[in-house]
C-alpha cells in the first residue's frame, strides 16, 4: 500500500524536475501548445465583450439605441428570437457576436460558426466585426475538425494586407500550425518566414520563429 500511495509522489517530482530543466522560452512554448485553443477562443470572448460596450455607447440614434438595449438585456437564449424578428436591427452583429461566445461556452462550435460567418459577410458590420468574425470563424472549422478548411481560413486572412498586422500574424502563425501538422511543411515555412522576417514585436511573431527553428 505504501507502494502505491508514493507512485503518485514520484510522477508528479518526475514533471517537475522536467518542467524545471526548461528554459523560460520553452516554458512558455510548452504551455502555449497544450492551451492554445483555450486561449484563442478567451482572446475571442474577451474581443467580443469589448466591441459590444464600445458599440452600445457609440449609438446615439433613439430608435437604434432602444433595440440595441433590447438585445443587450436580452437573455443569450433569448437573442435567436429575437435576431430572426430583426435581423438587421442596429445591434444585430454585436448581439450575433454575443450568441456565439454563448454557443462555444455550451461547446456548439456549429452554431457558433453560423453566427460568426453571418458577422463575417455583414454589409453593416464595422471592419474588425467582420475580421475578427472571420478569425473567430477559422478556429471554429477546427475545433470541428474540419482543418483543412480552417488552414485555409487562416492563411486567407494573412493574405489580406488589409487587415491589422497583429491579427495577420495570429491567422498566419496558426495557418502554418495546421499546415505543417497536415504535412504541408514547405508552405508553413514559408509563411513562418514571413512572419520572422517582419521588423515587428508580436507574441505571434515569437511563436512562429519557435515552430520554425522546431
Amino acid at each position: 500500500m505504501a507502494k502505491h500511495k508514493n507512485k503518485p509522489v514520484a510522477e508528479r517530482k518526475k514533471v517537475t524536475d522536467i518542467e524545471k530543466a526548461l528554459n523560460d522560452d520553452e516554458r512558455i512554448e510548452l504551455w502555449l501548445s497544450q492551451n492554445w485553443l483555450k486561449c484563442l477562443i478567451a482572446v475571442i470572448v474577451i474581443a467580443i465583450v469589448v466591441i459590444a460596450v464600445l458599440t452600445f455607447f457609440n449609438i446615439k440614434e433613439k430608435n437604434a439605441a432602444e433595440v440595441t438595449r433590447a438585445f443587450a438585456s436580452a437573455k443569450a437564449e433569448e437573442l435567436p428570437v429575437l435576431l430572426a424578428k430583426d435581423p438587421n436591427a442596429a445591434g444585430a452583429d454585436v448581439a450575433r457576436l454575443r450568441l456565439a461566445a454563448h454557443l462555444l461556452d455550451k461547446k456548439d462550435a456549429k452554431g457558433a460558426l453560423t453566427q460568426f460567418t453571418e458577422v463575417s459577410i455583414s454589409t453593416t458590420a464595422p471592419v474588425e466585426f467582420r475580421i475578427r468574425a472571420r478569425l473567430s470563424a477559422a478556429a471554429c472549422r477546427e475545433i470541428l475538425g474540419n482543418a483543412k478548411e480552417a488552414a485555409a481560413s487562416y492563411k486567407a486572412i494573412y493574405d489580406d494586407k488589409s487587415v491589422a498586422e497583429s491579427i495577420r500574424l495570429e491567422a498566419g502563425y496558426h495557418a502554418a500550425r495546421l499546415l505543417m501538422a497536415s504535412g504541408n511543411a514547405e508552405q508553413a515555412k514559408n509563411i513562418l518566414s514571413e512572419i520572422v522576417a517582419l521588423k515587428t514585436v508580436s507574441p505571434w511573431k515569437n511563436q512562429a520563429e519557435m515552430l520554425l527553428n522546431r
